[in-house]
């Protein structure tokens, strides 16, 4: 498990003292959202790098008049040449982790809404006569 892994799963944990973790959630929601926002600004940056060398690729092999090549013979040259092949790694990458992030955000977001529904348990259970603070501890 890579550190970020490590990261979201400590996050994710509800630890006994319900009030820490009210106190605590919207800092988890912004770094993760912060983290989230990164990875898709580097998705995006790997993408236009991507397409950049498609374009330049292209140019190349649309100027070696050595060989004629139909669209499909460009497509395929441009599929097969190694330097668009590593910004097409750096962009599949970059997507996976934008994507991890997103899980990320939709489990913390996840956890909010229970501490909510707890937070007004919680309220109802001490309008109700049972303010005993020992109901909202977990575990």
């Amino acid at each position: 498990m890579g550190t970020e892994d490590m990261g979201i799963v400590s996050a994710l944990g509800v630890g006994a003292d319900l009030d820490a973790e009210f106190r605590r959630m919207p800092g988890l929601l912004w770094h993760w959202g912060n983290l989230e926002a990164t990875a898709i600004e580097m998705q995006l940056q790997a993408k236009a790098d991507m397409e950049q060398k498609h374009a330049e690729v292209y140019k190349r092999l649309r100027a070696d008049k050595s060989e004629k090549l139909t669209e499909s013979g460009l497509e395929a040259g441009i599929e097969t040449d190694p330097e668009y092949s590593r910004y097409r790694v750096k962009y599949i990458q970059a997507e996976g982790n934008a994507k991890r992030m997103r899980a990320a955000m939709l489990a913390l977001m996840s956890k909010s809404r229970m501490l909510e529904q707890l937070g007004n348990n919680s309220i109802s259970q001490q309008r109700a006569g049972i303010s005993d603070s020992s109901k909202r501890r977990v575990g």
